[in-house]
């Protein structure tokens, strides 16, 4: 009896130690950065009752037929971002400053062309990248600035996927609407 004892306490003790060996300083993965070159895959909306994607091609070709978005079809297909390590920005004819909150939850752009933009990152990964922009709550008379670049700019990135997908009637349904970007190495 005491053999056994000795036995299961001689067998208790190796597998304490086996798993009190493990590497517990293991790092977290390191968040991947937002520097580089990024072109844009998807603009997309969401709003009360739905959501919409749209491709740079499903753009071009809406563009044809809508002069409206062929202005903005223009500055969407033919520019990439740049956001370089000193942390300035270009995309097309804009340039600027770009910054991550503390807590790299949000972007912020600043320029003299668009002002400051803050965009919430929803998904960064070596490969790409979502950002969401400011939520528009169409019910409650709240009016979009449409005399400042940098508030039509946010509503156009919104409403452009409901007009290309949607219909008037979905559109007029809407009563919140947020417009995100999904970019892409």
């Amino acid at each position: 009896m005491r053999n056994l004892h000795l036995i299961v306490c001689f067998f208790t003790g190796i597998v304490l130690l086996t798993t009190c060996g493990k590497n517990e300083n293991v790092t977290p993965a390191e968040t991947p950065s937002i520097v580089g070159k990024w072109t844009l895959q998807t603009l997309g909306a969401t709003t009360n009752t739905k959501s919409y994607e749209v491709t740079p091609t499903e753009i071009s070709t809406a563009a044809q037929t809508n002069a409206q978005i062929a202005n903005l079809s223009l500055i969407l297909s033919t520019a990439t971002y740049e956001f370089k390590s000193d942390s300035t920005y270009s995309f097309g004819t804009d340039q600027g400053k770009w910054s991550l909150s503390k807590d790299k939850t949000k972007l912020i752009l600043s320029s003299s062309n668009i002002g400051q933009q803050e965009w919430n990152i929803e998904n960064l990964s070596a490969t790409g990248v979502k950002v969401v922009g400011k939520k528009y709550l169409l019910d409650d008379g709240e009016a979009v600035n449409l005399s400042s670049f940098q508030e039509l700019m946010l509503f156009s990135i919104s409403i452009l996927p409901v007009t290309i997908k949607g219909s008037e009637a979905e559109f007029n349904a809407a009563t919140s609407m947020q417009g995100y970007t999904i970019l892409k190495r």
